[in-house]
């Protein structure tokens, strides 16, 4: 279930990021006018698109964790990132055709998805989830030190040992 709440998270940050892109392209169109109001039409649907990619790549992954043979699982994950590709490519040539302005909104909506994902610690705390998660590093790091044994801090005060800085290919040279 964490990963639907995460994709719940990122379809939030979209909606968010949506709501500023709608709020600016209001004021570009009030200040240029014109072709500027297909700003907006081309946002929305780059929004839109945002959102079926993190859909489908909570699908995808899904499945191919899901599967037993491995090279099947990449074979198939590859297959899914290039339609993606492809579905981003048609949104943009559809904008790209009907004005610049739009194109430029539709890129703007397709970075949402990434821009979401960065702004997922503020939406985490908007959203009221508030238990602590954590990330890769901090995984790796405790795993590391237990392997090792690696002493606490304030054992660590009370060791003698000089460390020394040896870069690496230099030789020992005796006096």
């Amino acid at each position: 279930m964490e990963s639907r709440r995460v994709l719940i998270e990122l379809y939030a940050g979209i909606f968010l990021c949506t709501i500023a892109g709608v709020v600016l392209g209001v004021v570009l169109g009030i200040i240029c006018g014109g072709y500027a109001w297909w700003f907006i039409p081309g946002l929305i649907a780059g929004a839109f698109t945002a959102c079926y990619q993190a859909y489908h790549i909570y699908q995808s992954l899904d499945k191919a964790l899901g599967s037993e043979d491995g090279k099947k699982a990449n074979n198939y994950m590859t297959l899914q990132s290039m339609l993606r590709y492809a579905i981003s490519a048609a949104v943009l040539i559809v904008a790209v055709l009907i004005c610049w302005q739009a194109f430029v909104g539709a890129a703007v909506g397709l970075a949402f998805l990434k821009l979401s994902g960065y702004m997922n610690p503020l939406v985490r705390k908007l959203m009221g989830h508030t238990e602590e998660r954590k990330d890769f590093n901090q995984l790796m790091m405790e795993n590391s030190e237990k392997s090792l044994g690696v002493v606490s801090e304030e054992e660590d005060e009370d060791d003698e040992f000089e460390y020394t800085f040896k870069p690496i290919g230099m030789k020992d040279h005796k006096k």
